[in-house]
């Protein structure tokens, strides 16, 4: 019997059992932009997961901020704003979390978000410059000409700044975690 009751137990898909049965789920389901269901369970998952880290952020329950969520969807929806912000996961994960959290902490809290132009480009450009005057340094002191220093900045401005690039490059890749990359899951092929 306990054998038979452990196979049975096994043969449970866990993944649906725990959607059925998820308040959560059963709020998001309710996407206006009809996104959400056909988002694998990994992506699904990684959202209810912002929404609990939200939730324990600001003393909420969980279905709370999925409410808000859904809200902030169905706002702009009903206002034809359109994709992507007719889409819960806008608010849970994307650009538009400010605005959830707006709406769960009701204070103004503006959009974080910095321009990847400080810290890719510049540091970039800084280090090209860098390589290119110093080569260029190098040259006057044997030489001691300055046209010769500086056709050596100017030609060497371009091979500095691809090594440059392919060093930020490494750096970033180093200090910065990869971002969550949310999936459909088109079993039943692609939806008309």
């Amino acid at each position: 019997n306990c054998i038979s009751s452990l196979r049975l137990i096994s043969s449970w898909d866990w993944k649906e059992l725990f959607e059925n049965l998820s308040s959560v789920e059963k709020i998001l389901i309710q996407d206006p932009s009809n996104i959400y269901i056909y988002q694998d369970f990994e992506t699904k998952n990684h959202y209810r997961k912002e929404l609990q880290k939200l939730s324990k952020k600001y003393g909420v329950s969980e279905t709370y901020a999925a409410l808000k969520s859904l809200e902030c969807a169905k706002k702009n929806a009903e206002d034809n704003s359109g994709y992507p912000s007719n889409h819960v996961g806008y608010y849970i994960y994307g650009r538009g979390k400010h605005i959830l959290v707006n709406k769960i902490t009701g204070k103004k809290q503006k959009e974080n978000f910095t321009p990847p132009l400080f810290y890719y480009i510049y540091p970039i450009l800084i280090l090209s410059f860098l390589i290119s005057y110093f080569l260029s340094l190098y040259i006057y002191n044997v030489e001691g000409k300055t046209v010769y220093a500086v056709l050596t900045f100017i030609f060497a401005f371009i091979p500095a700044a691809d090594v440059s690039i392919s060093i930020i490059n490494n750096i970033a890749l180093k200090i910065t975690p990869p971002d969550f990359l949310p999936k459909l899951e088109l079993k039943d092929g692609i939806p008309s």
